[in-house]
């Protein structure tokens, strides 16, 4: 499994067994089993939004890392890396650019094709942007019969990062262009609250990426009409160079030591201008900038949350970092290879599948294909963005596949409006996951004076801290479902 789609844990028993399984909740039942909390996990997860493997949330159980296999001869346990041998599309210094556009059209269309065998009926999400219209334009070239899903919001709110959540119309209008038939399912606040429990139960440990309550719905929608496997476009921004913040390296890609006074500044600052955020975060030791392009909560504010006893015995988040190039000067490109190592598989990978497979559906993500990743792993940041424009040569490649709607379009990721959701509808989820009752002050996970902080935080006119709370929220709710676990 080279991208990492599906998940396998193990762990080894005070008798010396392998206990192994793909759900981390089967192993968590079995009494030779350490299922105390991992300290570290929970420092953790504020920042990422998911737990960073191959850690889980429990002291005794590991995560198989990607393209990677275990070795148990009774006594002794190994770990050994899978090689990618998928090398047919290769990149070549000497690649003209038009050479690079019809690479990537050839490895991409081949990726597409290849995953869509099935003896069970195939659908795709379908947001309107390039990666899934893409996945669905080919996909649509093969199927005679393809059913698409979007979601839209009742009503459409307005989300800090992206603006407008709603895409329903924009994907509604690509649908009928293609011939799909396509289904938008609306939803409201309540609708995606009332699907936290679920949500919280089939991530098997904590894990709060809330566009998740997005492909689970879809993915409910898709089981009820009787599709059991669903095409996604996740990976296109990691290994095409998709995200908004990508056009922004070339301004801070020197390396510095930390000098900056402001620890908290990210991309998910407010009040500044993007001048300012960039040259904040170019002060910053390159993998600690590394945080600061798109992950959530800073070590200070998370020492505002947390007892003590966790504070003092975790390390900074920012080693996950720092492992990835533990020597040398950062370079440009190194951001983008580190995206595809972590946040890749951890977010993105674990997203398509515990959420789709909630219901039963299974979600595969062409744009991942080994052969795609062997591809793309020696472009340069040139290939990733061009002046303004992000995932050039993917836009190029199926420019006269794709109306120019779709081609010249910004990118919009999908988002639910969760900043807006928790000072409103779901304000009481915040106050139950601070208040002194709640299993996180229960557990001493929480600091005395957490809640009003919390709430500063919530209100911070300098800073959008949604996604770092509703972390909070769901650690809350994970340790009321599992009620067993009485220590850390």
């Amino acid at each position: 499994d080279i991208p990492g789609e599906k998940p396998l844990y193990y762990t080894r028993t005070k008798n010396n067994d392998l206990v192994f399984g793909s759900e981390i909740q089967a192993l968590a039942c079995h009494p030779g089993v350490e299922t105390s909390l991992n300290i570290q996990s929970l420092w953790d997860f504020p920042t990422f939004l998911w737990i960073p493997e191959p850690n889980t949330i429990y002291n005794g159980i590991s995560v198989l890392p990607r393209a990677h296999y275990l070795e148990f001869d009774g006594t002794k346990l190994s770990l050994h890396a899978f090689e990618n041998k998928f090398n047919e599309f290769q990149y070549s210094p000497s690649d003209s650019w038009s050479d690079l556009v019809e690479k990537t059209r050839a490895v991409v269309s081949q990726a597409v094709y290849s995953r869509l065998l099935s003896d069970v009926p195939v659908g795709a999400f379908l947001s309107s942007g390039l990666d899934s219209s893409i996945v669905c334009t080919l996909a649509r070239q093969r199927l005679t019969d393809l059913t698409t899903f979007s979601i839209g919001f009742m009503p459409d709110a307005v989300d800090p990062y992206e603006g407008h959540a709603d895409e329903s119309a924009e994907a509604e209008a690509y649908a009928r262009h293609l011939g799909t038939k396509h289904h938008v399912i609306r939803v409201r606040g309540a609708d995606f609250k009332q699907d936290l429990s679920l949500f919280c139960q089939r991530a098997g440990q904590p894990y709060a990426v809330s566009s998740g309550l997005g492909v689970m719905a879809v993915a409910r929608e898709a089981r009820k009409r009787g599709i059991k496997v669903l095409l996604s476009g996740d990976g296109a921004d990691e290994l095409f160079g998709g995200y908004s913040w990508y056009k922004w390296f070339s301004h801070s890609a020197m390396n510095l030591p930390d000098i900056s006074d402001n620890p908290s500044v990210s991309m998910h600052s407010m009040g500044l201008s993007a001048e300012q955020i960039i040259s904040c975060i170019a002060a910053y030791a390159p993998a600690k900038r590394a945080w600061a392009w798109h992950y959530y909560a800073s070590e200070q504010e998370k020492a505002d949350l947390f007892t003590q006893d966790i504070s003092n015995n975790a390390l900074s988040s920012v080693r996950i970092f720092e492992s990835y190039k533990p020597t040398g000067a950062w370079e440009v490109m190194d951001y983008i290879r580190q995206d595809r190592a972590c946040y890749l598989p951890n977010e993105m990978m674990v997203k398509l599948d515990r959420m789709t497979m909630a219901h039963s559906v299974e979600g595969r993500a062409p744009l991942v294909a080994p052969s795609i990743l062997n591809f793309v792993k020696n472009l340069n940041y040139e290939h990733m963005v061009k002046g303004d424009v992000l995932k050039p040569l993917l836009r190029a490649a199926f420019d006269d596949l794709l109306p120019a709607s779709i081609t010249r379009r910004a990118k919009h990721g999908f988002r639910v409006p969760i900043d807006t959701w928790l000072k409103g509808e779901w304000n009481d989820l915040f106050e139950e996951a601070f208040s002194s009752a709640s299993a996180l002050h229960r557990l001493g996970i929480l600091s005395k004076d957490a809640r009003e902080k919390a709430v500063r935080m919530l209100h911070d006119p300098m800073r959008v801290n949604g996604h770092s709370l509703f972390c909070f929220i769901i650690l809350n709710l994970w340790l009321e479902q599992n009620k067993a676990i009485s220590r850390l």
